[in-house]
C-alpha cells in the first residue's frame, strides 16, 4: 500500500514538475553552491529533514561525463519511508530520476561537460511516510544549478 502511495505520488510530483516549467520561477537568478544543502522543517523549525546536493557549481567544458547526487535524509534516526525525485533540464530537454528509501536515498544524474549548458536540478522529496513535502518549487527553496564553462 505504501509503495504503490509512494510511486503514484513520485509519478504526480514529476508531472507537475515538468507541467510547471522546471527551471522557471524557482531558478530564475538563483544558483545553490556546490555541497548545498535545504532544510525541509514542517512549520516553524520541527522535524527539520534535508536535501543535499553533492558536487560542484560549475564543471569545465572537456565533453567528460561526471556524476553529482542529490540525497535526501530524515533529521530523525526513525526508519520512515520517503522519496526523492529529481527533474533535471538541459535546453529543452528533461530528464527525471527517482529513489524511495528508508531513512535515506539517493539519486544519482550524470552531466556532460558540454560548453555553455547549464543543468537545473528541480527536486521533490517527501518524507514521514508521504505527508511530509518539501520541493524546490515552493518559496524558501531553489533548484540546484550547475553551469558548464
Amino acid at each position: 500500500m505504501h509503495r504503490h502511495r509512494i510511486a503514484l505520488l513520485v509519478a504526480l510530483s514529476a508531472s507537475l514538475m515538468l507541467a510547471g516549467g522546471v527551471g522557471s520561477a524557482s531558478g530564475v537568478g538563483a544558483s545553490v553552491r556546490a555541497n548545498a544543502t535545504q532544510t525541509c522543517p514542517i512549520i516553524n523549525g520541527i522535524d527539520p529533514d534535508f536535501v543535499v546536493f553533492n558536487g560542484p557549481a560549475t564543471i569545465p567544458g572537456d565533453g567528460l561525463v561526471r556524476q553529482v547526487s542529490v540525497f535526501a535524509t530524515e533529521s530523525e534516526a526513525a526508519k520512515n519511508l520517503m522519496s526523492l525525485t529529481t527533474v533535471m533540464k538541459v535546453g529543452s530537454s528533461f530528464s527525471v530520476a527517482s529513489g524511495v528509501g528508508l531513512h535515506d536515498t539517493t539519486v544519482h544524474l550524470l552531466l556532460t561537460g558540454t560548453p555553455g549548458r547549464t543543468y537545473t536540478i528541480n527536486w521533490i522529496a517527501t518524507f514521514d511516510f508521504g505527508p511530509h513535502v518539501c520541493t524546490s518549487l515552493l518559496p524558501g527553496h531553489q533548484a540546484f544549478t550547475v553551469r558548464v564553462q
